[in-house]
Order: C-alpha cells, then structure tokens, then sequence
C-alpha cells in the first residue's frame, strides 16, 4: 500500500515537474577515467582551431575530440603552468594565444598552434602581490584587464608591462573587493564584484562612469544578500546576470547610466528566485542557464522555456543537476562544465532517447526481450528481470512484476493484455496476473505456453509462434478452439517446430521463420509451402528472425547472412550485408518507416537504410543508443517513432531527429614524433608546412586531429604519400601513422578526416624532406664517383702497360726469331749451299742438321712462351725437363729438377716466364759445355710472393775474378733485370757453380 502511495505521489510530482516543456538530448561525458585529472570544470573556451580548453582545479586541458592534453605545474616545460587552480581563459585572436590564470599562479599565454607557454607572468612578482587573488581576465585589442582581489590591473602585450589602475569615482574601497568579471562594451567595461555592486569603467580615461547594484526584492527575506555567479553579454547594450535569487538584466543607458532590474518568466518556478549558477548565449540566442536542479533554455527571454534532459535516463540527474559552466561553441554546440566533469551537446533535440533506469526509484530493465508500445507515452518492456511499463514523457519506469523473465506482451481482440512469461500466458489487469485458460477455458490444455510473436490470420483467427518449441499455435478465439501446428503433430506438418516470428502475408497466410525453415501457412488450403530461399551464389539461407514488406518488395532477417530482399513473390533480388555498409551481418529486427526507410537491429548497431537512395548509416551506443547490442525479438514501431531494445534497455527512435551531418571535421597535424638513434623529439604546430628528418632517424610517428564534435569517436582518417600511391589508405578511428624505410627525398604526406556520416574533409598536407645518410649525400656520390674514376684511370693505366709489356714482349720474340732463328737459319743456308757445292759435304750437311735442331727448340721455346693455360711454375719445371734431360744425357750428365710443393701453381707472366726459362736454359747450356760437371741440380722455391731459382752444378768451377765475363752472363743478368729478377753466380776451381735467380 505504501509502495503504490510513493508511486502516485511520484507521477504526480512528475506531472508537475514536467509541465514545462522538456527536451531530450544526448549528452557526451567525461571525467576523470577519460583523461581529466579533476571533474570540477572552471571555465570553457574554443580557440581560433575549433580546440576546446577546459579549466579545472587540477589544470588545463586541450581537447579534440580523442585526447585531452594536460597543462599543469609539472610534466613538460612547454605545458607548464603557474598554479593548478584555474580561473579564468580567454582567447586572444589578434595574437593567436590562449590567455589563463590561476589561484595564485600568475598568467600565462599559450600558442594556439604550436601549443607551448608563450608568456609567463609570475604571481610573486611586485605588481600583483604574493597573496593577490587573480580572478578573470579580458583581453581587448593589444590590452588584457585583469581583475583581483586588490583592483584591477593593465598588462600592455607588447611592451609586457603591469600597471595597476587606481579606481576613482566611487565611495566604495575597491581595493578589497573581489571581481567576478570584466566585459567589453565599445571602449568601455562592466566590472561586477561578487557581491552585487556594477561599475561601467571607461579604458582610455581609466575612470569609472557610473555604477549600481542588483538588490534583492523586497519580498525575499530569507535572501541575506545578492551573491553574482556569472555574466554574458545578451545584446549591444544589455548583460544577464545570474545570482543566488534568479537572473537580472543590466541594461548601459547611452548617456553610461546602469539600470538593473529583474528577470520575471511567467510560469517558470524551476527558476524564478532560485539559485542560477551558469548563463550561456548560443547562435540563435536562446539563453541557456543551470541551477541545482538542471539545465534549461529560454527562448528570446519569453515565458516559453525548455527543460534539458538526458536521452540516457540513467545519467538525467548525475550531471545536469551540477553544472557551473555553460558555453557555446562556434558550431553552436552547448558544454557543460559540471562536479563531475565536462558534458556537451549537439543543442538539437535527440534522435535517440533511452530507458534504462527509472528517474526516480530503482527500477531498472536488464535484457529488454520484447517492446510493446500502448500509447505515445507507454510502452511495456519485457525483460530478463521482469514486466515494466515505462511513461516515456517523464522517464518513470513502474515496475509490474521482476519475479521472472517476460517473452512477449499483446492486446487482443477482446481488448485484454496478454503477457507471456516462463510459466506461460497470464492476462494481465491492475498489475495482477490471472492464468489464460481462467479467462479463456479454451488454453486449458496447451501447457505452459510461451510465445514469442502473434499476427492476424483472419477475421477469428490469431497465429502465435511459440518460445519453447512448440511450432504455431491458432487461436480461433470465437469458437474457442486451438489447434496446434508442429513438425510431429497435427493436421499440417511443419518443417521444424522452432519458429521465431510470424508475419502475416494476408488473409488466412503467414509467414513462419524459423531456423532451418522459411514457411508459408495456407490456413484455408491446410497446406504448408517450404520455400527454398538462396542468395545470389546460389548458398541455403537459415536462421530467418524478421520479415517486413516496403512497398513491393519483401526484407527477410537471416542471422548472418544481413538482409534478403525478395520480390512480390517472394523470388531473391538482393543482399544487404557487410559489403553494403551493413554494421553487422547477425540481423534480428526489420522496422520500416514510412515505406521510405528501413531501421534494421544488428547484434552490434542500428542499420538506417534508405529504400530510394539505397544508402545505409550506422549507429552505435557512440550515436546515444542505449548500447550496440539488440535482443532477437526487440523491435517495433508506433505511428512515427520506433522502439529498439537489447542488453541495457531499450532506445526510442526518433526518425524525424535524425539529421546528416554534413559538416565535414576540422583536420590537423598536431604532433610529430621523430625518433632517432640518440634521442626522441616531437614538434606540434597545427599550421605544419615542412619538416626536415635528420639521416639518423629509426620512425617518424604523425599524430592528426579531425576535429567533429557531433560523434568525435567515430571520427575516421584517411592518408597517402602522393609520391607513393594516389590511393588513400583508410585507417578508422586511429589518429596517427608510423613512417619506417623511406628513403631520402621530399615526400608530400596527406591526411583527410571523415565525420560519422562519410563527410571527407579537404586533405592537410605535410612536405617531410628525409635528410640522406652519410652513403646517400652529394660528396659520398661524389667520393665514389672519383674513386671509381680513379680505379678505372688505374685499370686503364694497368691495362696500358700489360699491352706495352705484351709488345715488349712481342719485341722481344720477334727479336729472338730474328737474332737467333734467323741467324740459324742463315747458318743454314750457308752449309746447305756448301754441300751443294761438294766443299765438306758430309760436314755441311751434319751442320745443317744440328742447325734445323736447334732452331725446332728454340720454335718450340718460342710457342710454349705464348701459351696462356702454361703460365704456372710447374709448367716452367715440365719445360724445363723437357729440356735439359735429354741434352744432359747426351751429354753423360745427370740432370735433376724439382721445385717444392707449395709453387707449382703460382702464376707467371708471360715476360716472367720466358725470360726465367731462357736464363735456366742459358745456365745448363754453360754447365754442360764447360764445367766438366756429372750432375746438374736445378731447385724451385718459394721467395715471398715470387720465387728462387737456383741452378747448381759439380764441375770444375771457375775463378770470378779472373774469368772474364762473357756475353751469357750478361745476358742472364740483362734477362732477369726485366722481370725483377737479379741473377747471382757464385763459383771456386774445383768446386763447382752456383747461380741463383732471385727477386731484387
């Protein structure tokens, strides 16, 4: 009893809470756990990049979109601060900087584009005093107004000078007061105290014109005083302000008087003579403002004013009821700096609103199965952990039963509610269930029946498809007869006796879809028709959820395999999947729209198709749906809004709302990362043009910002290297690129953003000249090319004196054939002319043919000199047998020749091989014909990279000193000289000769 008086005290206070207009929208969070260090916001700002800034008590933060960059007191130098309590930020566009201040940190300045702390203005300096509370800033022209808790103060930006203006004019000590705000109006500013004193101070003549206050009605007498939160500009000469008693109006008269008076709004008691926090104008300059109670908007200033509220139930009081802050971007976006953190939205009404929790009790839909809409105010939720009616216009969720888990809800014919849960089919009044077959005697004997899905068979008939495997059940509810279809049982065999939905094709014909079967019941006919349903390649399809019909065509679910379009006779025509742009190819519910479109719940996203443009978008718990993931069965419709549900709730969907977002993101490279061998550095400038990559550089890392604020997760970058490819390389959401193993050289890298609707940015582009490594630069080339040139001047050279060599050597044969063949041959001719003659003819004749001998040797000599494959020390020995054993024997000689193993296969010039050859051969020819010697001993050795010859005999020897030298010896030597060699005889009488030929 008292749980149902809570409730309807409940519905009534909602009744009248709600009686003003309300507002869903969805609203984007973040705190701590996305990169904020402290949820209480100061102040909002956007700088001339579309980059929000957001002031807390734990320091300042840039954010676009994906990440919130810090400004704090430690960290690096370049985003260093002077204290971590911030507050107030201004913009400075004239210089491109960002101003801030904080609780006794001083002033800084920040570069839009780079990023980095431009000016530094110490809080301990002389000017502001130690203990000098700075509060807010205004920047005008090339001037910033700072007010403090000890008056107000001039910083000149080009000269960087302070000085403290002296306020006079007035009775009051300003040089105590605490100012709240300083606004420009022409070369003049409004000054507001905290509390409720307005000074218009006029730059130039650093006078103030006139001041007033805004007093507390008379009839507030539990106000003690006025306390100002916050004040905007509203028009050319009108401010609002808001303090703890509502919102008031300061209005500069043209002769610079002050009048201030009260804001009435007829029938607005949520804010009238309440607390305003916050004030905010947005481009249509509807006022925006907060109390401890919400958000609201107020049009124009009239009586008409618009609660904001959350599409998302769960989170309608967490953030809203605590915001300070509210500002209004340049794309009319609206942010909420709250205790929580900071809030934004896209200041339309939300195509998507959600039920989850109840906004007030616990109630709470885990596992929405099934959604049954009553009316446009109620829907019944059927979950996993109960029976709900939800009131959509104030987010109540009631509670009917959470006992068990409910399948299906319905009305029929006779206008009761029907609900389907484990223990099977209840009729539903005043919360109280009473079993069917109480109601309707006719389900006495049909079990525990459970059903998932029901359509019209004909004017007596219902169709139910069943839950727990029981095929189709037909309730004839005017005869009071059911009759059960199953694949074992009655009079029509089914195929199977799973069916997850049925689906009307007109009178007395439903479609039944089960997992392994699509089948037509002819109930007139009583005969089933099993179609063969296959896609385009000709594969079996299954697992059949959904069916719809869009003007003439059919759209089947098939688990899977996306969505099959069929024709008026149910033929296949064509397939919605992946390849279409469908998120997910696992379809549960097909929900049309107004013949033009098709919503299509996914086992992750909701699917818009559009039937004429045949254009698919995707949405996702990102987009404000109340999670990605939908229920099998969770769907439909009701006049214009559709009805979605899964593991969190379910969403409302709100066709009407949905709007394209055809701003396409603000693009940026706002980081580089250049990592070297030695040390990693990064360079931020959003207005990056070209950068140099030192030679030692390991990667390159770009980071990009694609500012959207509509959907900033789903914010996807494309980028190519036009040098490269003229294709670009789609990377989703990742906002950054590694560049490893390029060479050097100038590349042009180029990177596009794309919002969540497709919308391509124009590319940003970035010119990366790659230094060239040590190997790769001009004088490396340069160096090898004149090493080259000087190896090739070498070879040249090289090639020039083996040719000289070759001619010398030529020079020398032809020499040789002239000197010694041919004087042979004369000799020759001479004997052969004497035995002609008959003068010593035996004589002559022997002459000649000792003659003929020797000239056949030194041929021989000659051809095996220009042999190229003879060229080795072990050919010399093999000649030189060939020579000297056959002379030697003749001779009663010995003759030995050997050389040691490690020689034999040194190569020889041809030069170095004659002229060893013909120095060995002149040596044994002068053993044998005058030592008198037994034995000839030639031996090879080995001489550094040459070799040693040494010729050795056992004659008679001789003495050198008296033996004069003939012309052999001198031809030896001569001989050896030219292939440096030198040529030492070393001889005694009686003990035989020695010569050894040996390198110089």
């Amino acid at each position: 009893m008292l749980r149902c008086l809570v409730i309807v005290i409940v519905v009534f206070l909602n009744v009248n809470v709600f009686s003003q207009k309300n507002e869903q929208h969805f609203i984007r969070h973040f705190s701590q756990q996305d990169g904020l260090t402290s949820g209480n916001i100061r102040k909002i700002c956007e700088d001339t990049k579309g980059f929000i800034w957001i002031g807390t008590q734990d320091g300042l933060f840039r954010y676009d979109g994906k990440i919130f960059i810090p400004y704090n007191t430690h960290g690096l130098k370049k985003h260093q601060i002077g204290g971590a309590d911030v507050r107030d930020i201004k913009l400075d566009s004239i210089d491109n900087k960002i101003w801030i201040t904080t609780s006794f940190g001083g002033i800084n300045s920040i570069d839009i584009n780079t990023g980095n702390i431009i000016d530094e203005i110490k809080q301990d300096g002389l000017i502001f005093g130690k203990n000098n509370l700075i509060t807010s800033l205004l920047v005008y022209k090339n001037l910033i107004l700072i007010t403090s808790e000890n008056g107000l103060f001039y910083f000149y930006k080009k000269t960087k000078n302070i000085v403290q203006i002296p306020m006079y004019n007035t009775n009051n000590d300003l040089g105590s007061q605490f100012f709240l705000n300083a606004l420009p109006y022409y070369n003049k500013v409004l000054l507001f105290t905290k509390k409720n004193d307005v000074y218009l101070f006029d730059i130039s003549s650093k006078k103030i014109l006139s001041q007033s206050k805004v007093a507390k009605k008379q009839s507030s007498t539990n106000i003690e005083s006025i306390f100002l939160y916050d004040v905007i500009p509203y028009s050319e000469n009108t401010f609002i302000a808001s303090t703890n008693y509502g919102i008031y109006k300061v209005l500069v008269s043209e002769n610079n008087n002050l009048l201030v008076s009260d804001i009435k709004l007829t029938n607005a008691k949520q804010i009238t003579g309440t607390e305003v926090y916050a004030l905010c104008l947005d481009k249509s300059n509807n006022l925006w403002l907060s109390n401890n109670k919400s958000v609201f908007r107020i049009n124009n200033l009239d009586s008409i004013y618009t609660k904001i509220c959350e599409s998302k139930s769960k989170d309608n009081f967490k953030w809203l009821s605590s915001t300070y802050r509210i500002f209004c971007d340049s794309q009319n976006n609206i942010w909420f700096g709250c205790q929580n953190g900071v809030a934004y939205t896209s200041n339309k009404e939300a195509p998507f609103t959600n039920f989850n929790n109840s906004v007030v009790g616990e109630a709470n839909i885990d596992h929405a199965y099934y959604l049954f809409p009553v009316s446009d105010s109620m829907v019944y939720a059927c979950a996993a952990n109960g029976l709900y009616l939800c009131h959509l216009q104030n987010g109540l969720i009631e509670e009917i039963d959470k006992s068990k888990s409910y399948d299906y809800v319905f009305i029929d014919p006779n206008g009761r509610t029907i609900v389907s849960n484990e223990h099977g089919l209840f009729v539903l009044k005043n919360k109280h269930f009473k079993p069917i077959k109480e109601v309707y005697p006719e389900f006495a004997g049909s079990g525990s029946l459970q059903i998932n899905s029901s359509s019209v068979l004909n004017d007596s008939c219902i169709i139910f498809g069943t839950e727990n495997r029981m095929g189709v059940i037909i309730w004839n509810y005017l005869g009071h007869i059911i009759t059960n279809y199953r694949k074992e049982k009655g009079p029509i065999r089914l195929g199977e006796d799973i069916v997850n939905k049925v689906f009307s094709l007109g009178k007395n014909k439903s479609a039944l879809l089960g997992d392994s079967y699509f089948t037509i019941l002819d109930y007139a006919q009583k005969k089933v028709i099993f179609l063969d349903i296959k896609n385009k390649l000709t594969k079996p399809l299954s697992i059949f959820f959904d069916l719809c019909k869009i003007k003439e065509n059919y759209y089947l679910a098939s688990y899977g395999n996306g969505v099959i379009i069929m024709d008026s006779s149910l033929k296949f025509v064509d397939q919605l999947t992946n390849d279409n742009n469908l998120s997910n190819n696992g379809v549960y519910m097909l929900l049309p729209w107004k013949d033009s479109l098709l919503y299509i719940s996914t086992n992750n996203g909701l699917n818009e198709y559009d039937i004429v443009k045949k254009k698919m978008r995707n949405y996702f718990e990102s987009d404000g749906l109340h999670g990605s993931a939908f229920e099998e069965t969770s769907g439909n419709t009701y006049n214009t809004k559709i009805f979605a549900g899964g593991a969190n709730g379910f969403s409302i969907i709100n066709p009407l709302n949905i709007k394209r977002n055809s701003a396409a993101p603000l693009c940026y490279f706002n980081k580089v990362i250049i990592e070297t061998s030695n040390v990693t550095f990064d360079t931020s400038n959003l207005e990056l043009h070209k950068l140099y990559i030192p030679s030692n550089t390991l990667q390159v890392k770009l980071y990009f910002s694609g500012i959207s604020w509509n959907n900033p997760s789903r914010t996807s970058f494309a980028w190519r290297i036009t040098e490269r490819s003229n294709e670009w390389s789609n990377i989703g959401s990742q906002n950054f690129i590694n560049i490893i193993g390029l060479e050097n050289g100038l590349f042009h890298f180029q990177v596009k953003a794309a919002n969540e609707d497709g919308v391509w940015s124009h590319p940003k582009e970035v010119i990366l000249i790659f230094e060239p490594k040590w190997h790769q630069t001009w004088w490396f080339y340069l160096s090898i090319g004149l090493i080259v040139t000087a190896i090739l001047y070498a070879l040249y050279h090289y090639r020039i004196s083996q040719i000289k060599k070759q001619h010398e050597i030529r020079k020398n044969i032809a020499t040789d054939l002239h000197d010694d063949l041919g004087s042979t041959l004369n000799s020759v001719k001479v004997f052969t002319n004497l035995a002609i003659s008959g003068v010593k003819q035996e004589e002559s004749l022997q002459q000649v043919k000792d003659n003929l001998t020797e000239a056949t040797m030194s041929l021989r000599d000659m051809i095996w000199v220009l042999d190229d494959s003879l060229d080795t020390v072990d050919e010399l020995i093999t000649r030189l047998k060939q020579f000297a054993i056959p002379v030697a024997t003749a001779s009663n000689m010995e003759a030995i020749i050997k050389a040691d193993s490690e020689v034999n296969n040194r190569q020889l010039t041809k030069e170095e091989k004659r002229n060893l050859f013909l120095i060995c051969k002149e040596a044994i020819n002068n053993s044998i014909k005058y030592s008198g010697a037994t034995k000839i001993t030639v031996t090879i050795k080995p001489r550094g990279k040459k070799i040693q010859i040494t010729v050795v005999d056992n004659g008679n020897g001789f003495n050198l000193d008296e033996v004069k030298k003939g012309y052999g010896l001198k031809n030896m030597q001569y001989r050896a000289g030219q292939v440096g060699y030198r040529v030492l005889v070393n001889s005694k009488e009686l003990q035989g000769t020695s010569i050894e030929i040996a390198t110089l």
